[in-house]
């Protein structure tokens, strides 16, 4: 288990679009290069600047780097709830059953996995 991660974007209007309307983080603190979301009141669990990477495209798939991150979201109806977030925004996405992969715009693969009790 991870306390928080920071991800390189290439636009911090269009991170706070996909991590705070769809998938449904809260804004914790948002600066002209960064921003921090978090869920259930920390601090942030997910920090995305544009310190190195201001105007940054989506990675091609050889790119070296994070291969994927999951979000564990605890009940099946929130999973659903954010489901009906990504289809509503026509975001693509894989689903499995208790599972959605989805890439965020700069294609950080992202694994929404429901987990009722994540392991510490």
């Amino acid at each position: 288990r991870v306390g928080h991660i920071h991800l390189q974007i290439g636009d911090i209007k269009e991170a706070e679009h996909f991590y705070h309307t769809i998938l449904g983080f809260d804004i914790m603190a948002q600066l002209p290069s960064a921003l921090f979301v978090s869920a259930g009141g920390y601090h942030h669990q997910i920090g995305l600047n544009t310190w190195q990477s201001l105007g940054a495209k989506p990675t091609p798939p050889t790119s070296v780097g994070l291969q994927a991150y999951v979000i564990a979201i605890p009940t099946t109806e929130g999973l659903s709830e954010v489901k009906d977030r990504l289809v509503s925004h026509n975001v693509p996405f894989e689903e499995q059953e208790g599972l959605i992969r989805v890439n965020d715009p700069w294609s950080n693969q992202i694994l929404l996995q429901v987990q009722p009790n994540p392991p510490i």
